[in-house]
């Protein structure tokens, strides 16, 4: 498991967020997209996502800022090797 699933899976832990798709739908929000096309959002994102998390991807740089407000720690955090 990288260090960036492991961080998130953490901090989705302690902010009782169940899935990576609620986890888009709250990053979506943070976006400043709304109802169904909130959750539109996510599920277009999902696969890439999950590409990010398994370190197939590099994180997308507009989803930085969303994460760092909903988790409430900066993006050194969640990619710190801890």
């Amino acid at each position: 498991m990288n260090d960036l699933k492991k961080n998130i899976d953490h901090y989705m832990n302690l902010k009782g967020i169940k899935m990576y798709s609620h986890l888009l739908v709250d990053i979506a929000h943070e976006l400043g997209i709304k109802g169904q096309d909130a959750y539109e959002f996510a599920n277009r994102e999902k696969s890439n996502f999950s590409k990010m998390l398994k370190g197939e991807r590099p994180l997308k740089y507009e989803f930085i800022i969303p994460l760092e407000k909903i988790f409430g720690v900066s993006l050194a955090r969640l990619m710190d090797k801890n």
